[in-house]
């Protein structure tokens, strides 16, 4: 993967202590994929790194829980939402393997649509939508570094806002797709690291 796909805290993504779901949480993890009808999707250097998709090839999602409650969390993804977006969603989600979530109510940090805006969704024992920016049909960059309890939200590469906010204490997989029939969000790369 190329360095500087963006910067968090003066430190390439690329340099960051990566989570691939297994023993070594220096490997990176990430899911790339090219914009196009339906999802698909490759995971590269991992061992354990994997993705699954739902039959109705709406969503895709990790085979292996990425982190539970870590301190220190980078995420990007590439994304592409389609028509309304409404059911679209990339980030990390307390999901099972192969599963739908119902966003707003599942569990995990995930960026999607809410009414008119693109918003970062962190569910844990409450919800918190952040406004990251308006909602648009182009393709975004969308990422977030989470450290000492702040959400610091990039757009494109730069930094849009800063939230304090909690982790959700559940295990995550990465997620991208859509959460109901139709694909309402593309995506042509996903990566996610820090610690466990």
């Amino acid at each position: 993967m190329a360095q500087g796909i963006v910067t968090y805290k003066s430190g390439a993504l690329a340099n960051a202590a990566w989570i691939e779901g297994g023993a070594n949480p220096n490997s990176k993890f990430y899911f790339k994929t090219e914009f196009g009808v339906g999802v698909t999707a490759s995971a590269v250097d991992g061992p354990t790194a994997g993705y699954t998709q739902n039959s109705s090839t709406t969503t895709c999602t990790s085979l292996v829980s990425l982190c539970a409650s870590p301190s220190s969390l980078v995420f990007e993804a590439l994304v592409k939402f389609i028509g309304t977006g409404a059911s679209g969603a990339a980030g990390l989600a307390a999901v099972a393997a192969n599963t739908i979530p119902t966003l707003g109510t599942t569990a995990g940090i995930y960026f999607r649509k809410v009414a008119n805006d693109i918003v970062l969704t962190v569910k844990g024992s409450g919800t918190d939508n952040i406004v990251v920016a308006p909602f648009t049909t182009n393709a975004v960059r969308l990422g977030f570094h989470y450290e000492a309890g702040v959400y610091s939200i990039y757009l494109d590469g730069e930094l849009a806002v800063t939230k304090a906010g909690e982790m959700p204490s559940n295990a995550l997989r990465a997620l991208f797709g859509g959460s109901a029939s139709g694909n309402n969000l593309e995506c042509a790369y996903l990566v996610a690291g820090g610690d466990r």
